[in-house]
């Protein structure tokens, strides 16, 4: 967009990469499976308390040192008080399209 010469804010971007390493540290890669594997998709209560469980699992993990770094240090560059966070599933974006 800015190549176009559209004005918008200035804003980085956290990779999946960053999500993966996360979960992995975390040791929650089983648990999620487990939750996902018991996943009745035909079931909207499930799927919501699935997605409950899992929300629990990733807000009690706990950020790396080397990712809070590198946020705040990004954070810091678009000299704001106001942020949004705009969050996409690994496989929604890539160069070709975006679809958050």
């Amino acid at each position: 967009m800015t190549q176009a010469g559209i004005a918008i804010p200035p804003g980085f971007v956290v990779l999946a990469e960053t999500f993966e390493e996360f979960v992995d540290s975390n040791n929650l890669r089983a648990e999620i499976q487990t939750i996902l594997g018991e996943l009745d998709h035909n079931n909207v209560g499930s799927i919501e308390h699935a997605s409950e469980k899992i929300q629990g699992l990733i807000r009690g993990g706990i950020i790396s040192e080397k990712a809070q770094k590198e946020i705040q240090k990004y954070n810091k560059t678009i000299k704001t008080d106001f942020v949004a966070v705009r969050s996409s599933a690994t496989a929604e974006d890539g160069a070709e399209h975006a679809w958050a």
